[in-house]
């Protein structure tokens, strides 16, 4: 038997679907001819810590200065389970004593190597490994990837890379923790990530809070465009037309457009006013602050007539690409504004329990050829599930829309809906608004394109072609009739009476002119979605230009990263934690850094709070998979880095005792004292009365009863809570309905419990 191990249980379902053989479901597992097929789900596997490792060296609450840095012998093997994995890991354990062989199925990238050779290294397999690499859970794309396994000794780099990388990474988080925490005397947390990330977001308040205005001026003046006496009008208006009559799919909206373009111009006034912008000349940019140079301008222009040149172009606007995890974030974010963890949250709901949309932590907008082959059978399904028609509506459509690219396509492809029925009326209002993104972004991939008419005015004042003016109009909306949505303000239409003329070359006369003017502004705060933006392209806010080089082309040929940090899948965790740790917090839609995350920036080391190590880590890590470095090189670097920055800053005082006191969360609903973060003695994050000296004894706990639910307690629902806020969990009734409920804190004497006040889909 061979034992087949998916990195997920959708894959696994995907692969049983496309190998033969009768199939019985095990639970856990599935039968199917020659095969066992079982998966993970996600990591199931975590590094363990220097206290659990060496216990009589390294004592839990004990860190030492001396200790650091600590080293830890083929640390990379040193695993433990994940506890709510526990079981999916022995249903593992125990088929791999079944099996003849195994059949790696993880993701076809580094972390989905490293995924389950940890497993197979943890019970250490010493059975024949096969590698089979699956991007697309297409049923013929599958069968294509079995025909083309290969030897899992291949990849042994692949997977020693990735297990560098994720060892560093927790030598990192434990060094310059511990230092910083040791030497401030509280508790504070660093990471290759999340630093750089808090240093993106304290770097863009300074800026903010240290602008100064600066007065700049701008220049227009008002003309009247005289109607054209030029005899070729009427060949203009046909040029017109033809350029863009094989845009239209409808006869008769063809004919409409013809119609249109004849009467604006006869109903054209016979002098049209236009306002032209002067444009300043990129070696003269300086002078927009002078104000005296642009007074003189108006010399050049009084009372004086211009010769106005008319041109236009056809502009094609496609739809955009179906969501990857980080643009459906942004795209919630700014739409309703929805967190991204939240939005991941919703998306791991779709997917898992109404099996509704594909792989939702993808980092991928293309789609495979295969799904646009399957496209009509798909299509069917959402319509049904949304219960519309959208005219025009084309899964035939060629040429096919740029999503469909096998060559852009990654581990993962883009997040689509399913073939799977679902019944929208069931899910909540923001799993139903998250549901019709995703599928409204697939629709519009088989809707035409948007054309747009562009027209520029261009005239002379001082250098030739200095005044400007540009309309712009929409002639097929294509798929903007149905998407009809606002957050693009870009591609907007913004068309004036300058789109009714046609090209060629007008007289004008002067009718006013104005200097304006106006003030420098700072930059805008970092809202989620900006901030998750900014994630995918750090790289521009790198000065060190190899720096910069590097994070580029680690991202070379990822569509939609641009040198960035961190991974969709872990982008809103890093601004969650943030938020947790008291680094930053959120004031309406901003997100804006606290004093204590200021105060970390001020002091961290230089290659933490910028992406040098990301940079540099990813060119070890290449080395690593070539085979001309070892993992002991990149875990070297970590350690060398780590000794000469402890070196170079013995006496240095981190942090006065001002900068670290506790953050408060809340007031105590008992007694009124002030409510601190800490963690029990089983090393559970908890949050207690500050006044419990005197005897309060209110508590609350990350993981907490009611009823039959445990309620997972993070930070910001404790906030709330505390503010006597309702705030919402998902529940299960006894009867084992799934229900989103409202609840507040009931104090019973020296217990604690909640009770509920509403239902989230009915509550107003």
């Amino acid at each position: 038997m061979k034992l087949i191990i998916a990195e997920k249980p959708d894959l696994a379902r995907a692969i049983s679907e496309a190998l033969p053989g009768e199939k019985k479901s095990k639970g856990k597992y599935i039968e199917q001819g020659d095969y066992l097929i079982t998966w993970a789900v996600g990591h199931i596997l975590k590094l363990m810590y220097p206290e659990e490792i060496e216990p009589e060296t390294y004592v839990e609450k004990q860190w030492k200065l001396e200790q650091l840095p600590i080293i830890i012998d083929n640390w990379g093997d040193k695993l433990k389970p994940i506890e709510s994995t526990k079981e999916q890991l022995n249903v593992i354990k125990d088929l791999l004593k079944k099996c003849d062989s195994i059949i790696h199925a993880g993701d076809p990238d580094s972390e989905g190597q490293l995924l389950i050779d940890e497993v197979l290294h943890y019970f250490k397999n010493k059975k024949p490994v096969e590698r089979v690499l699956i991007n697309d859970n297409n049923k013929e794309n599958i069968i294509k990837a079995f025909e083309k396994i290969e030897n899992n000794k291949n990849y042994e780099t692949l997977y020693k890379s990735a297990r560098a990388r994720s060892v560093a990474d927790m030598m990192v988080g434990i060094y310059y923790s511990r230092y910083y925490s040791l030497r401030s005397n509280s508790r504070l947390a660093l990471g290759r990530v999340q630093t750089p990330t808090l240093g993106m977001i304290v770097n863009r308040d300074l800026s903010i809070e240290s602008h100064e205005k600066r007065k700049y001026f701008d220049y227009s003046l008002n003309v009247e465009v005289i109607k054209s006496s030029n005899k070729n009008e009427k060949a203009e208006l046909d040029k017109l037309y033809n350029l863009y009559q094989n845009e239209f799919i409808d006869e008769d909206k063809k004919a409409d457009y013809q119609k249109k373009l004849l009467d604006e111009i006869c109903n054209l006034k016979e002098n049209t006013p236009l306002k032209l912008k002067y444009v300043l000349p990129k070696e003269n940019s300086e002078e927009k602050y002078n104000k005296q140079f642009y007074e003189e301008l108006k010399g050049y222009s009084q009372n004086k007539s211009f010769d106005i040149e008319i041109k236009k172009e056809k502009v094609i606007e496609k739809a955009p690409l179906p969501f990857n995890l980080n643009e459906l974030q942004i795209y919630c974010n700014k739409k309703w504004g929805y967190s991204p963890s939240d939005t991941l949250e919703l998306t791991q709901t779709l997917r898992d329990k109404y099996k509704a949309i594909t792989y939702n932590r993808s980092d991928c907008q293309y789609l495979s050829v295969e799904h646009y082959n399957e496209a009509d059978i798909v299509m069917d399904v959402v319509l049904k599930n949304l219960n519309i028609i959208v005219p025009e509506l084309n899964t035939k459509k060629f040429p096919a829309s740029e999503c469909f690219n096998d060559s852009f396509v990654t581990a993962h492809h883009a997040i689509i809906p399913t073939k799977t029925k679902v019944n929208i009326s069931e899910l909540g209002d923001k799993e139903r608004n998250v549901y019709k993104a995703i599928c409204d972004y697939y629709i519009i991939q088989f809707l035409p394109n948007c054309v747009k008419e562009k027209t520029e005015a261009t005239s002379t004042l001082v250098l030739e072609n200095d005044l400007k003016s540009t309309s712009t109009r929409i002639i097929i909306p294509g798929f903007k009739n149905y998407l009809n949505d606002k957050l693009d303000s870009d591609n907007e239409e913004n068309s004036t009476d300058l789109s009714k003329l046609v090209p060629g070359t007008y007289t004008s006369n002067f009718i006013s002119d104005l200097v304006e003017e106006k003030e420098t502004k700072p930059l805008t705060r970092y809202t989620e979605a900006s901030l998750l933006k900014d994630m995918t392209s750090i790289s521009k806010y790198v000065s060190d230009p190899e720096i910069k080089k590097l994070l580029k082309e680690k991202d070379k040929g990822k569509k939609g990263e641009s040198g960035g940090i961190g991974t969709p899948a872990t982008r809103a965790n890093i601004i969650e934690r943030l938020l947790e740790l008291g680094f930053i917090e959120r004031k309406g839609k901003n997100i804006i850094s606290t004093q204590k995350g200021r105060d970390l920036i001020r002091i961290s080391p230089m290659d933490l709070k910028n992406p040098t190590l990301t940079a540099e880590w990813w060119v070890i890590q290449e080395e690593i998979i070539n085979g001309t470095k070892t993992e002991e090189d990149l875990y070297k670097s970590v350690i060398d880095n780590f000794i000469k920055f402890k070196n170079s800053n013995p006496e240095i005082p981190i942090l006065s005792s001002s900068n670290v006191e506790k953050e408060v969360i809340g007031k105590c609903p008992k007694c009124g004292g002030d409510i601190y973060e800490g963690v029990t003695k089983e090393k559970k994050k908890n949050y207690y009365c500050g006044n419990y000296k005197e005897g309060c004894k209110f508590k609350l706990y990350e993981n907490m009863k009611h009823f039959q639910n445990e309620l997972k307690l993070t930070k910001v629902k404790v906030k709330n809570l505390l503010s006597n806020k309702d705030v919402a969990f998902k529940l299960t009734s006894k009867g084992g309905k799934e229900y989103e409920a409202y609840l507040k804190i009931k104090i019973n004497g020296d217990f604690v419990n909640f009770e509920q006040t509403g239902y989230v889909n009915t509550k107003k």
